[in-house]
């Protein structure tokens, strides 16, 4: 589960992702090729869940998400102040 820290919406494609066991960081585009994680995010709605793809996601101001992470490990997500 994530949310946006910040006043103004985020861009998806502009957040990373740290691998915490090795360090390695990658963007969301590349922990998506690599296998890390899903390439959508996912809203609940009140009745059902939608999605968008990761290149078009916005992470909007007061919603809730989740990303599914598709490798074992623990994953940190990294949201720059935009």
């Amino acid at each position: 589960m994530i949310g946006n820290p910040y006043p103004k919406e985020v861009l998806l494609r502009n957040i990373y992702i740290r691998k915490v066991d090795t360090g390695e960081l990658k963007s969301c585009e590349d922990a998506v090729i690599t296998g890390w994680v899903g390439n959508a995010i996912y809203n609940y709605n009140g009745s059902t869940y939608d999605f968008e793809l990761y290149t078009d996601a916005i992470l909007k101001l007061w919603q809730g998400y989740w990303i599914a992470v598709l490798q074992g490990g623990q994953y940190e997500l990294i949201i720059y102040k935009p």
